[in-house]
């Protein structure tokens, strides 16, 4: 989540990135997930 970053990259990147911690923290506990 760099401001660095270009939005459309971030949208792009963040979208599936997100979805993907999402359904990592349910099946996984916090503190496993990074």
């Amino acid at each position: 989540m760099d401001p660095s970053r270009s939005s459309m990259v971030t949208t792009a990147h963040d979208a599936p990135c997100r979805v993907t911690f999402l359904v990592t923290d349910v099946i996984k506990p916090p503190m496993v997930t990074i």
